[in-house]
């Protein structure tokens, strides 16, 4: 890391602070226009069902996880639950949710940090916190432990679940695996992912509640976490038509990766192309999905 990386690392969260302390409508004109927000249609808070047990899965409905695990414990006695998911400018891959909120507006607008603490805080009793993400918007680069914190002192019991990337170590991954995508010089970002991930770990380890992880090899990155398994919605693959009837030409084979690197895209394209060469398959890649 250069001088100036260092300088510009420093420098970020005195930034953050300072546009954190200007009204939203300075805000919006100042930011950059990918992080500015539509102060006239803002995100409504999240709403808590009228149940006894009433939960959220939240900010981050990572693969559409955070709405099949809400449906899922609806099928509790006495359970509601309600899903919300930030999204990039253009909508990401346009899962379901209960509430929908932009990137830019979570992470800058005031008024929707404000509106969405008030409705967490009394009307919910249990908050599972996603991808270890801070829950009420980050514009001060507040901590998740901050949230952790306000949550429990407003009474309400905290889990974490834990998708991968957030708590996966590179370097563990790199010592285990010798295909590992983390292998030096194979991506710019794994240097970040190792911070972020070391913090995440420390975070859990001082966490005293439940973890849940979305998959069994997490365990290697965190021994006293949950398998709390991904889950589908069958029907949503149901076909109309038994597979591979009524076919014009070889079957269509996708492959949509979320990240490139870290799919093993690198390794799947070629056999697929060859398969697409031979005639067996017609290969389609799809990239920059919107909703």
């Amino acid at each position: 890391m250069t001088v100036v990386d260092t300088l510009k690392r420093a420098a970020r969260p005195v930034l953050r602070a300072a546009l954190a302390l200007v009204p939203d409508a300075v805000r919006v004109r100042i930011l950059p226009p990918a992080e500015r927000f539509d102060r006239t249609q803002p995100t409504a808070a999240i709403s808590a069902p009228d149940t006894p047990i009433r939960m959220l899965v939240a900010p981050t409905n990572t693969a559409w996880q955070g709405w099949t695990l809400a449906r899922g414990a609806e099928h509790v006695p006495g359970v509601g639950a309600r899903t919300s998911n930030i999204v990039a400018e253009g909508g990401g891959y346009g899962f379901l949710a209960d509430q929908v909120v932009s990137r830019a507006e979570y992470r800058w607008s005031s008024r929707w940090q404000r509106a969405q603490r008030r409705a967490v805080m009394t009307g919910f009793t249990h908050v599972l916190l996603e991808a270890a993400r801070p829950i009420f918007g980050d514009a001060l680069g507040r901590s998740v432990e901050a949230d952790l914190v306000a949550l429990r002192r407003a009474g309400l019991s905290v889990a974490l679940m834990l998708y991968g990337s957030e708590i996966r170590s590179p370097q563990r991954h790199r010592e285990r695996m010798p295909d590992s995508p983390f292998a030096a010089g194979l991506w710019s970002l794994t240097p970040a992912l190792e911070e972020l991930t070391a913090r995440n770990k420390a975070l859990a380890d001082a966490f005293d509640g439940p973890k849940f992880l979305a998959t069994p090899d997490l365990q290697l990155d965190l021994p006293e976490g949950v398998w709390l398994p991904i889950t589908i919605d069958t029907s949503l693959w149901n076909p109309t038509r038994a597979p591979f009837t009524k076919l014009d030409g070889p079957p269509i084979v996708s492959h949509v990766p979320s990240s490139a690197v870290v799919k093993g895209t690198d390794l799947i394209e070629p056999i697929l192309g060859r398969l697409h060469d031979e005639g067996l398959i017609r290969y389609t890649p799809l990239r920059g999905l919107q909703a």
